[in-house]
């Protein structure tokens, strides 16, 4: 996979590597590694429709009423030592596909780190806080990134600080993200494809 702004540097380099591997060009790129990807003159969509379907579907939650958040307002999940304990298998199979549907869903990065940490014990209230999220996403399955085309280098900084966690650790935690880009930050919009 290969991408460039000058078509015929591309061609150029195409040809390079054919002459150095076996390939063959199949165009424009449209579905890599579970992310669907189409490019129109307004600029680049991402998505991951198909997974999250599936998603869905494998943990029988096609047919789940959805809901317009991922977690209720003012969750508090903490260590539930009453509650009933749940199959630690199923609970990390919901987080391992949830934090591989981040790639092209930033709206639910804190919801699915929030509860990617009771996966050692997991416990009935953990595992409806994750379905919940599996709810949100069946309601927003057409949410993609949309990047739009920019020659403008822009900067972003992104921090959360979470100063006292007491149902957890009674810990600091900070986090900081830093971009420097050649095209405006994406936004999550709804699909039109």
């Amino acid at each position: 996979m290969f991408c460039g702004s000058n078509t015929s540097l591309a061609s150029e380099f195409a040809n390079l590597m054919k002459t150095r591997f076996e390939m063959s060009l199949l165009g424009t790129l449209k579905y890599f590694l579970g992310l669907q990807i189409a490019q129109t003159s307004k600029g680049i969509f991402i998505s991951q429709q198909k997974y999250a379907s599936e998603l869905l579907k494998k943990f029988n939650m096609k047919d789940s009423k959805s809901v317009s958040t991922p977690l209720c307002p003012n969750t508090k999940l903490s260590v539930d030592c009453t509650s009933e304990a749940v199959p630690s298998t199923l609970y990390r199979s919901i987080i391992g596909n949830l934090l591989y549907l981040i790639a092209s869903r930033p709206d639910i990065m804190y919801s699915v780190g929030l509860v990617a940490r009771f996966q050692s014990n997991p416990k009935m209230s953990h595992l409806q806080a994750a379905k919940r999220i599996l709810r949100y996403v069946k309601g927003t399955i057409s949410y993609c990134l949309h990047y739009i085309f920019s020659l403008i280098m822009t900067k972003a900084v992104f921090s959360d600080v979470d100063w006292v966690d007491p149902y957890l650790t009674k810990r600091v935690l900070l986090g900081a993200v830093i971009f420097l880009v050649l095209m405006s930050s994406p936004g999550l919009v709804k699909s039109k494809t």
